[in-house]
């Protein structure tokens, strides 16, 4: 390694290769943390100790970990809004309580005016429009200096836009979801 080293400073000194500023290659965005109690631990309900950070840090769970059988790794996710911790759980099947069933049928319609019609008749339209905020940040963006400090902001303002939409998007499907979970027998 330090005959390599010293082989590229002699061929940069006799000027037989160019060097330049060292060029940003990747943004990282998630940081694994592979082992329960190794890389990360909880302190208590809502209280993590992640490995290379001193102290703890304040989390919100919900409530969601309460009947949690066993935890398996997790990633410190960075988002345009905040960091999230994602961590794998497991439950016994015993401890799982699963919804009752209403034993009724329903049939779907994927059509062009609706995207969702149900053979009761309700019309589920799941088209998420683009809002005017993030139009008119994207025409703000194109009229800023390609590296201020204000087109980072600016990009910042999008990347959250789109996390909105990407939320709304997300929440109507997990509400067909349930919706549908109900149906003993899903016809398409």
């Amino acid at each position: 390694m330090i005959s390599n080293e010293k082989a590229i400073l002699a061929l940069i000194k006799n000027k037989f290769q160019n060097h330049g500023q060292l060029q940003f290659k990747s943004e990282l965005s998630c940081i694994p943390l592979k082992q329960y109690g190794n890389t990360y631990s909880f302190k208590s309900a809502n209280k993590v100790k992640i490995a290379g950070i001193s102290g703890t840090i304040l989390v919100k769970t919900g409530n969601q970990l309460d009947n949690v059988d066993e935890l398996a790794n997790a990633n410190l996710v960075k988002k345009a809004d905040g960091y999230y911790l994602k961590v794998t759980a497991f439950i016994n099947k015993e401890n799982f309580k699963e919804k009752q069933k209403n034993g009724k049928e329903i049939g779907l319609d994927f059509g062009i005016k609706t995207n969702l019609t149900t053979s009761e008749g309700e019309k589920i339209d799941v088209y998420v429009r683009e809002s005017d905020r993030l139009k008119r940040l994207q025409r703000e963006m194109f009229r800023r200096v390609k590296g201020s400090n204000n087109r980072y902001k600016t990009i910042n303002r999008i990347q959250r836009e789109y996390l909105k939409l990407s939320n709304r998007k997300k929440d109507k499907a997990n509400k067909i979801v349930s919706k549908l979970k109900q149906y003993s027998t899903i016809v398409i």
